[in-house]
């Protein structure tokens, strides 16, 4: 039986910007031949949930900025990265 475990590390830039570093780990109770491939797949299958909540959390904060402005943001798309540690 494997464990996912995250941790969720949020860091304001300034008063319009932040950055998420969000670190996802795989962790086995007994040894498993198979451990490598769970693992990564794990890991693959979190990352696209971290994408794709991310993209809603931008796209609401994008709807509501432009409502309270008036304005288009031009924010960047986030990009989640893979730490191999």
């Amino acid at each position: 039986m494997e464990h996912v475990h995250v941790r969720w590390r949020l860091d304001s830039n300034d008063e319009n910007s932040c950055t998420i570093d969000i670190k996802v780990g795989v962790h086995f109770k007994k040894w498993c031949v198979m451990q490598s491939k769970i693992r990564a797949g794990a890991i693959n299958e979190y990352k696209k949930e971290i994408e794709l909540m991310l993209e809603v959390a931008r796209s609401y904060i994008i709807k509501t900025m432009s409502n309270l402005s008036g304005e288009t943001d031009k924010a960047t798309s986030p990009s989640v990265t893979q730490d191999s540690s």
